[in-house]
């Protein structure tokens, strides 16, 4: 018996007859015939009336039996829980998930042994319910509660103490060849190796709390993992140390030779760009340029250019020579890409049936809703040509 102030969780006997048949009427089941055999019928009890109640069973009744027979673990033994209710009135307060959890430890007690327990949800929702309370699903009709899940049986703590295989893994000498800028990592002290603690928690321990959900241990050696064989590697730029896994740092004097590296391929780049011919210099909407500093580089006349450098740079600055031009880039959806996840999962070569004539008339609707949904045109910067900057003119 469980009392929690004053609700009470109990075995269903033929004295309270009276209580569940008031209980039965409000539900789809019919528990009180069964109330002479003793353990099978449980009922949770607010201020001594019954607000509901569960049987439990063999389950060999289940009606998909082979699948449950071939379960590990199944026996002759195994239980079945069935005619789970609640009031309404009396729901959200958890009484269902105490009168389960009691009940199955008082069924297990009575039996003297703790069994697989089976379930047979009807719905989603109820196998929501019995998932939180441990119930794991082995078919979509059938869920199963090992004893494990409800029981918490706490680990045994053994400490390992292997003196003479540890003394014959580490009375060795590694040897380390090390290049320059390698050293031994002081984590492991170059063994590669450290204690690893693998921590975790049970699902029904009554002592765990938020501050503390894992804690149990599993230690074990493991690789280091601020190393690699017990070598740590530092930049040869700045001389910290360089994180696991890291080929190259990310120093400032590093930042400092991209950034370089960065400008050296972009001035190979414009150099080699040719000059955009006038009637394409003429056409174009906007133009780039990385030293312009507002509208991430895209402006349309040469006053803005030129007012923002000059409010920027100093007079001895050294000039760009180029911009670049842009191109405009519409709104497009393609057919043939529509079409093909379309008939993705339709019979094979289902996309070959569809006629050109079919797929043109569609890219043709495509075309002029894109043409007329209200998106604005845009331009992107283009490396198809440079165009010289008129710093003669200003």
């Amino acid at each position: 018996m469980n009392n929690k102030g004053k609700t009470t969780i109990r075995s269903l006997n033929e004295s309270d007859i009276t209580e569940v048949k008031k209980v039965e009427k409000e539900s789809f089941f019919e528990v009180s015939d069964m109330t002479d055999s003793p353990d099978y019928g449980y009922g949770i009890f607010v201020e001594n009336s019954l607000v509901g109640f569960c049987t439990i069973g063999c389950a060999d009744v289940i009606d998909d039996i082979e699948a449950v027979a071939t379960y590990p673990g199944f026996n002759g033994d195994s239980l079945l829980l069935s005619d789970v209710f609640v009031l309404p009135e009396h729901r959200a307060k958890g009484y269902g998930s105490s009168l389960v959890r009691e009940a199955i430890k008082m069924k297990w007690a009575s039996e003297k042994k703790n069994e697989l327990v089976f379930i047979e949800p009807w719905d989603d929702e109820v196998k929501r319910f019995y998932d939180k309370l441990g119930f794991s699903s082995i078919t979509d009709d059938i869920m199963v509660l090992k004893p494990s899940a409800l029981i918490s049986i706490k680990p045994k703590a053994e400490t390992v103490s292997a003196p003479e295989y540890i003394q014959d893994l580490i009375n060795v000498n590694l040897k380390k060849d090390l290049y320059d800028n390698e050293e031994i990592c002081s984590y492991c002290h170059g063994t590669g190796l450290t204690v690893v603690d693998n921590k975790y928690g049970l699902r029904s321990d009554p002592n765990k709390s938020y501050t503390n959900l894992f804690p149990y241990k599993h230690q074990a050696l493991s690789f280091c993992q601020h190393c690699y064989n017990g070598i740590v590697h530092r930049c040869k730029l700045c001389g910290e140390i360089m994180p696991r896994g890291m080929l190259v740092h990310n120093c400032e004097q590093q930042e400092t030779i991209n950034e370089e590296k960065r400008k050296q391929e972009l001035k190979e780049l414009m150099d080699n760009a040719p000059v955009a011919p006038k009637e394409v210099e003429d056409s174009c909407e906007y133009f780039y340029s990385e030293y312009y500093s507002y509208n991430e580089g895209y402006f349309t006349d040469w006053d803005e250019f030129f007012e923002d450098w000059y409010d920027n740079h100093n007079e001895d600055d050294e000039k760009p020579e180029y911009v670049w031009i842009t191109e405009r880039v519409d709104m497009h959806i393609d057919a043939d890409d529509i079409i093909a996840n379309a008939t993705e999962n339709l019979y094979e070569d289902a996309m070959d049936d569809i006629s050109d004539e079919k797929c043109k008339e569609l890219q043709d609707l495509l075309d002029r809703w894109c043409a007329s949904c209200g998106v604005m045109e845009t331009y992107v910067k283009s490396n198809k040509y440079k165009v010289k900057i008129p710093w003669e003119n200003y």
